[in-house]
């Protein structure tokens, strides 16, 4: 597999778990050998594209260990990425569709230019590919041939669908157009890099365009060659005032255009494709979008496959301002609020609710929840088959009631609600929450708000699952997948940090190893899922005796490292005495009672030990070791704990 770099990764396999001892782990630990020496090449991080069943992306990242130009270590961390970057493909697909949704209704606006967005699409990407431009670019580009008339749904239907020329008044409506669009893309934040091609690709080469006059190299490069693609297809085009120009009468036209209205060199690649048969093969691709569809005068009381209605509209604009957050930098919750509040700002005041299983128990809770309501029942939990919205979990399918008599017997609806429409989140074909909306009003909802409804529960499906796997997969790359806890490199970072804090603000800090003793014995007696569960309970009982403010991770194999900030060596010594006495205890696995492993401790305190990280964690070293041989002379029984 290839290596995709600039990615960010987490330990040990699937968020929670080590990656798997099987052959896909073998071809792992191949692959990542091919990176060379890690101590000599640095720090690094990519995705390994593996193609193995199941395991089709894995998120690798070394860190090196210690300062100098000469580190200490390595930690290398792999992480089956999989299931994020199918989630990310996802994504895009949905982002694809809303576009060319979105295209769809700007050829719907006027049907006499029904399949132009199309048209000058593939034109900009011949005279891009023509350019020497890199495939990002290029797609970008095709993006913006997409959207450049996305103005046209702000101009009023009795100017764009005029027959004749345009008056004067006309023609400056018609001109806001670039700049509508722009500012659509702006406001909704989604395709935001195409707003430069969309705002100017009618600014004329010598400054005698709109909206703003530029001229020359001041006009961004996409927006020149969707002047030259559009200019193309709107003269060869019929129009109702108009005949089309033959091709070979429209490429002199853009010729004689040449350094006043277009860039000369996009002109002269795209005549490039023209004369390689690239444009006529377009053309005949294309032919079948070229003719208008039939012409709603009405729009129908119900959303009608293949008829662009104002829901539709609606629908997009819903839905574009859905996808403008950047779902990758925000946690669940925070996904959760802004969808919400989306919502909220766009369909009205009614009470909006997200509700997403409990992995333990299945139930729905109600995880987000904002409307005019006396009390959100955040917290809220409703049994699969529950009233309207455990109904819509248990079923898959939206559940919608028009006029509640009584209140329901179930926690959902709340008391004054009247109205209900409870819509699956359907991700991958499961069910993995429920989008639930309730009016005080009887038959509140029309079709037209169901379909908006459902159309968005898909989005929110999306949204929700993407930030949940981003959550997840920061979370992995900085705890440890066994216990829980902080990694290693993420404990070196935090250390830093609150050296440097403490170093600011001239206050305590302390730090605590703890290195478990007896492992190999109970690994060799009782297996190796044993000494996991050792870690685990070590991990948990060192979490349950540290302040909120302390920081737990695991430092190495069988040890652990606390940062204590703002504690004295007296705070760090009372903390090691509870943890010894409160590790005297067993636990339990497969039904055999284990003794949980005691362990020896070393304090370092800033500045009287050390004033950088490596001094205090060589002091602490340094005291555990000699705290571990003097307990090892320890008759049975005796449980005195040694702090050096």
């Amino acid at each position: 597999g290839g290596v995709e770099p600039g990615v960010g990764l987490g330990p040990g396999g699937v968020p929670g778990g080590p990656f798997p001892r099987t052959s896909a782990g073998r071809a792992l630990l191949e692959a990542g050998a091919t990176l060379g020496s890690p101590v000599t090449r640095g720090a690094a991080s990519g995705v390994l594209r593996l193609g193995l069943p199941g395991v089709r992306f894995v998120g690798y990242h070394r860190v090196p260990v210690g300062s100098g130009p000469e580190p200490a270590g390595i930690v290398e961390v792999f992480t089956d990425i999989t299931a994020l970057k199918e989630a990310e493909e996802q994504a895009r697909a949905a982002n694809e569709a809303m576009l060319r949704a979105l295209t769809a209704a700007i050829d719907a606006r006027d049907p006499y230019t029904h399949g132009h967005s199309f048209h000058v699409a593939e034109y900009a990407v011949l005279i891009a590919r023509r350019l020497g431009l890199e495939e990002a670019d290029v797609a970008r580009i095709r993006y913006a041939g997409l959207l450049h008339d996305i103005g046209k749904l702000g101009i009023e239907d009795r100017v764009l669908r005029k027959h004749g020329p345009l008056t004067p008044e006309e023609r400056a409506i018609m001109m806001q157009h670039p700049v509508i669009g722009a500012e659509l893309l702006q406001k909704v934040g989604v395709f935001l890099e195409l707003v430069p091609a969309v705002r100017h690709h009618h600014e004329w080469y010598n400054g005698g365009g709109y909206p703003d006059g530029l001229k020359g190299e001041e006009i961004p490069f996409d927006a020149r060659i969707i002047a030259v693609a559009d200019a193309f297809d709107a003269m060869t085009s019929d129009r109702p005032y108009r005949r089309a120009l033959s091709p070979e009468e429209a490429l002199a036209r853009l010729k004689a255009g040449c350094n006043v209205q277009f860039d000369a060199r996009v002109v002269a690649a795209f005549v490039e494709a023209y004369e390689a048969g690239e444009v006529e093969a377009v053309r005949e691709r294309l032919r079948g979008i070229a003719s208008p569809p039939p012409v709603e005068p009405e729009p129908r009381p119900v959303p009608e496959a293949g008829v662009i209605r104002p829901v539709h509209h609606r629908e997009l604009s819903l839905l574009y301002q859905v996808a403008r957050e950047n779902y990758a930098r925000l946690d669940v919750k925070q996904t959760l609020r802004r969808i919400l509040e989306i919502c909220h700002d766009s369909l009205g005041q009614y009470v909006y609710m997200i509700l997403l299983p409990d992995p333990e128990t299945g139930d729905l809770v109600v995880e987000a929840a904002l409307g005019p309501a006396p009390e959100l029942p955040i917290g809220l939990r409703v049994r699969p088959g529950e009233g309207p919205v455990g109904r819509a979990a248990e079923t898959g399918r939206p559940v919608l009631v028009h006029s509640l008599a009584e209140p329901a017997a179930g926690p959902l609806p709340l008391p004054q609600t009247r109205s209900v429409c409870a819509v699956p989140l359907i991700y991958s074909g499961r069910v993995v929450g429920v989008f639930n909306v309730e009016s005080h009003r009887p038959r509140a909802f029309s079709p037209d708000d169901q379909y908006l409804f459902e159309a968005l529960a898909q989005q929110v499906a999306n949204a929700v699952e993407l930030a949940r796997y981003h959550e997840q997969l920061a979370h992995a790359a900085t705890h440890d997948g066994l216990t829980g806890v902080l990694n290693h490199s993420a404990f070196y970072q935090r250390l830093t940090e609150a050296v440097e804090r403490a170093r600011q603000e001239r206050g305590a800090l302390s730090l605590i190893l703890v290195d478990l003793n007896n492992m190999k014995a109970i690994n060799d007696t009782y297996g190796h899922l044993a000494g996991d569960q050792a870690l685990r309970e070590w991990a948990a009982l060192l979490r349950a005796n540290v302040r909120p403010q302390d920081l737990v991770a695991r430092y190495g194999g069988d040890e652990f490292a606390v940062i204590l900030p703002g504690a004295s060596r007296s705070d760090a010594r009372a903390l090691v005495e509870r943890l010894h006495q409160a590790s005297d205890r067993t636990f339990q696995l497969e039904g055999r009672t284990i003794s949980l492993p005691r362990a020896s401790f070393g304090i370092a305190c800033f500045p009287e030990d050390g004033e950088r990280p490596t001094e205090l964690l060589a002091w602490a070293d340094h005291q555990m070791y000699a705290h571990k041989a003097r307990s090892s002379v320890l008759l049975p029984g005796d449980h005195g704990v040694h702090v050096l």
